[in-house]
């Protein structure tokens, strides 16, 4: 067994117990808005990010960033949960297990494509007309706009 493969079982193993915190939280959410379950939601969701980050499973790292964004305007106050949200999130958790039984098999999460979740949860968050924490910060005090913005513009 090579030294990739252990660290695959080490991440599917503790991947799977953040995602079953991930649902439970998330089933809470739909019960009312819980701040303990909010940040329990958020570090999951880092922590699946993060993992699946060094391990190289870029699908999963992705969905995970923007479910981070998501979770970070709503920590700050700067959107609210709604009960099409937390179907929405729970729809991304879905797919989560579904790339880790992916990642278990011997993927890499990438035949399970996050694009639509990725856009639907962007959609969310510039509905409310607020940008991530790391786009807020990255904003250009003249114009507003992020440097990926302005170079799209070019």
């Amino acid at each position: 067994m090579s030294e990739f493969e252990a660290y695959r079982g080490l991440f599917v193993a503790e991947s799977r117990e953040n995602h079953e915190n991930l649902v439970k939280n998330l089933l809470l959410l739909e019960l009312g808005s819980y701040q303990e379950a909010i940040d329990e939601i958020f570090r999951s969701i880092h922590t699946l990010k993060g993992a699946s980050a060094s391990m190289g499973f870029s699908a999963m790292e992705h969905l995970c960033h923007t479910m981070e964004d998501v979770f970070s305007l709503i920590r700050s106050g700067a959107a609210d949960i709604s009960p099409d949200l937390v179907n929405l999130l729970l729809a991304c958790s879905d797919l989560i297990e579904q790339m880790l039984d992916d990642i278990e098999s011997g993927g890499d999460s990438s035949s399970k494509n996050p694009e639509s979740e990725v856009k639907a949860l962007r959609r969310w968050i510039e509905e409310r007309g607020v940008a991530p924490e790391a786009e807020r910060d990255h904003r250009n005090p003249d114009t507003g706009r992020t440097a990926s913005q302005t170079s799209s513009d070019s």
